[in-house]
């Protein structure tokens, strides 16, 4: 009786193996089999991305620190203005400004004139 049993758990393999070409998809079809006979606890819950923004107040010391004189300066010409939407609909119309150091030499600036505030930014995030 036993050895029957053997038969249909290598009969059920090799139709798995023949359906399931790609080890992944195996895999997850075993997986789900198991999850149906209560083998393993079904998973309730997908794993949700944690979006990690940057807070207001940094976005408002990264804005404030490019606006300084001693990092760029404002462009002349009364053409050269960007405008900006904000979220609630409202434009707002700003002087275009030239850095006069790299994004680089700017970010490590920045780091040095906050350091006593817990503001790290990554040069991806600053620029």
């Amino acid at each position: 009786m036993n050895h029957r049993k053997d038969f249909r758990i290598g009969e059920v393999l090799n139709k798995l193996s023949s359906a399931c070409p790609h080890i992944h998809k195996c895999v997850s079809v075993v997986h789900h089999i198991a999850q149906e006979f209560n083998i393993i606890p079904k998973t309730t819950s997908h794993h949700q991305r944690e979006q990690r923004s940057l807070s207001i107040e940094l976005k408002q010391l990264v804005m404030n620190f490019y606006s300084q004189d001693d990092i760029s300066y404002q462009l002349s010409d009364k053409r050269d203005f960007i405008t900006i939407n904000n979220n609630n609909g409202t434009s707002k119309t700003i002087q275009k400004r030239i850095l006069l150091f790299s994004l680089r030499e700017a970010h490590q600036l920045f780091l040095i004139e906050h350091d006593h505030t817990d503001a790290y930014l990554s040069l991806g995030s600053f620029s």
